[in-house]
């Protein structure tokens, strides 16, 4: 390859670009990260709570017995004007339907688990090694 790639990603494969721009700076161009999953810099408070979440806990919720009104819920919810034009609260709409699911919660929890106790600051903290990044990078959000 004559010339170094552009490392693009987006949500959480935007983290990605970043970390790989890291590692490797001499291997791409620039790096753009499209709203990239970024740790937490406030309410580090909330770590406590994140360690104590167990993906297991998914069990103990017993939607499914529910799962015909929130499947209702999240499709008349989606006909609602401002919910119909909105794209996060279609989201938002789809993410109640898809709650009732045991294995979808489990996932949703262990994600969000993950990510709370993704180190913000020090040797290994994205925040503490961003100064670093010796490549052209560009943030794009909203």
């Amino acid at each position: 390859m004559r010339e170094k790639p552009v490392v693009i990603g987006i949500s959480l494969g935007g983290r990605v670009a970043l970390e790989a721009a890291l590692m490797a700076p001499e291997t791409f161009h620039s790096v753009i990260a499209i709203a990239p999953y970024l740790p937490w810099r406030s309410y580090r408070m909330f770590l406590q709570c994140a360690r104590l979440l167990r993906p297991s806990a998914a069990a103990w919720m017993p939607l499914e017995r529910i799962w015909p009104q929130l499947r209702w819920l999240a499709e008349t919810m989606e006909t609602i004007p401002y919910v119909r034009d909105d794209e996060l609260a279609q989201s938002a709409a789809r993410f109640v339907y898809y709650v009732a699911c045991p294995a979808t919660r489990a996932s949703f929890l262990n994600a969000a688990r993950e990510l709370a106790l993704d180190p913000a600051f020090g040797e290994k903290g994205l925040w503490t090694r961003l100064p670093a990044l010796s490549i052209p990078a560009a943030f794009v959000w909203g």
